[in-house]
């Protein structure tokens, strides 16, 4: 039983550890854990994300992205870039009024780097054409 002692008390701490012990190997690997604030200012960009295409705003939505930002889209190339980010809002937006709905699944920070899973509704309705009056003939 004495031999045994030693390792039980191993297996009980380790068991014990748990979370704990993960939560220092996450972190002696860099990864930090989201905090609130983290969390609350992407879901404060995500929502200023919202208005800025429901208002038809491409400035506002480049204003949110840096210059090296890339935006992978669904069933499209990715976009590289502030700038052409913004030229890809502006078409659309010349377009069409969209009114724009974010909802997040999930948030996950490690350092400077965050994952955001997220669903979003997007409702598109072409922009009336302004069309000239046809003109009507003098008497």
């Amino acid at each position: 039983m004495q031999k045994l002692l030693p390792l039980l008390l191993a297996l009980l701490v380790t068991t014990a550890c748990g979370s704990a012990c993960k939560e220092t190997a996450s972190q002696r690997r860099g990864v930090v854990p989201s905090t609130e604030a983290d969390e609350e200012a992407i879901r404060e960009l995500l929502r200023k994300n919202d208005e800025a295409m429901t208002s038809g705003d491409p400035d506002g939505v480049a204003a949110l992205y840096t210059d090296d930002a890339v935006e992978m889209g669904q069933n499209r190339p990715a976009i590289f870039g502030k700038s052409a980010i913004h030229a890809l809002e502006e078409r659309f937006l010349s377009a069409n009024h969209a009114e724009v709905r974010t909802t997040v699944d999930k948030i996950q920070v490690s350092g400077d780097l965050a994952v955001v899973r997220a669903g979003f509704t997007v409702s598109p309705r072409r922009r009336a054409v302004a069309t000239q009056p046809p003109s009507s003939p003098r008497a």
